[in-house]
């Protein structure tokens, strides 16, 4: 067995499929986006799932835990709009890069935001790092006009 685990294939399909779990982990938390929800954006939400069902889902779940309303109206909610808007976390990042001609620069303690569609668009077929990501987006931030050569350290807020 021993034997098996050290084969190439083995280690590479291991790997791929790892990243693929993590990926799908960051995409698309039901539970982490409804925490992140206002009390407006849940009602609507639960006012979706509520053709037939009888009484107002909005007024007797909107203060409840994701996971504590019952399956039969999470089923019917789809929370990947509201998951764009929803906050990941802020972090403060000192990092060093360099602009379009190619001077360096540090920056210190700057607040980033994560959100859920900043993951969504820097996810590719590697595995996205918080470091990676803090990097993707502080790049977009800047309108792709600098690179981020080394981020030095990251505290989350």
């Amino acid at each position: 067995m021993k034997n098996f685990e050290q084969h190439p294939l083995y280690r590479k399909i291991l790997k791929e499929e790892t990243q693929r779990a993590r990926r799908l982990i960051f995409e698309y938390n039901e539970e982490q986006i409804w925490n992140g929800m206002t009390d407006t954006e849940k009602e609507d939400a639960l006012l979706s799932a509520d053709d037939d069902m009888g009484p107002d889902f909005a007024d007797e779940y909107v203060d409840e835990d994701w996971l504590d309303i019952p399956d039969v109206i999470t089923n019917r909610i789809d929370l990947r709009s509201a998951a764009k808007r929803s906050k990941i976390g802020t972090y403060k990042v000192s990092y060093v890069y360099k602009d379009n001609n190619g001077e360096k620069s540090n920056i210190f303690d700057e607040e980033t935001e994560i959100t859920q569609d900043d993951i969504n668009k820097s996810i590719d077929k590697e595995a996205t790092s918080l470091q990676n990501l803090l990097k993707y987006k502080i790049e977009n931030d800047m309108g792709s006009t600098i690179r981020v050569a080394n981020i030095d350290s990251i505290v989350k807020l």
